[in-house]
């Protein structure tokens, strides 16, 4: 606790809240997963879970791309078309965070094993494909 003021007989809120902090000097206990080669048993998991997703994802868009070509007109035949390349693209893509995650993983380097460059990307282009399948709609018609 600190000193209490001279001409003050009540003690400051400093010097209350200072009975309830904890000591500075205290050393903090070693985590299990902390060191220079350390890397969590989820990660290995979460790669998987990742990668399963980005494949649902392709999966899903390769659905849309093949009713498109299956039961619509010209004009859906090349949406189907943009949508079955970016299907393509996102499978690759996919398989490869997944190997370069695991490759990260394996070597237990330390640090994010993010790529949200890679997640913007997907998104313009995605919002592309379905902007040109309606643009070809209103320009071609019904």
């Amino acid at each position: 606790m600190s000193i209490v003021r001279e001409r003050s007989i009540a003690p400051t809120m400093n010097d209350i809240l200072d009975a309830y902090r904890e000591p500075a000097n205290l050393t903090k206990e070693p985590n299990a997963f902390e060191g220079p080669n350390k890397v969590q048993p989820k990660s290995y998991f979460a790669n998987e879970r990742t990668f399963l997703r980005w494949m649902n994802l392709s999966i899903i868009l390769g659905a849309v791309a093949i009713g498109l070509l299956n039961f619509g007109d010209s004009v859906s035949t090349v949406s189907a078309l943009f949508l079955s390349i970016i299907s393509v693209g996102i499978m690759l893509y996919g398989l490869y965070l997944f190997r370069w995650r695991a490759g990260k993983i394996s070597r237990k380097e330390i640090g994010t094993y993010d790529d949200d460059n890679a997640l913007r990307a997907l998104t313009i282009i995605v919002f592309v494909a379905i902007g040109l399948t309606f643009a070809f709609r209103m320009i071609y018609g019904i």
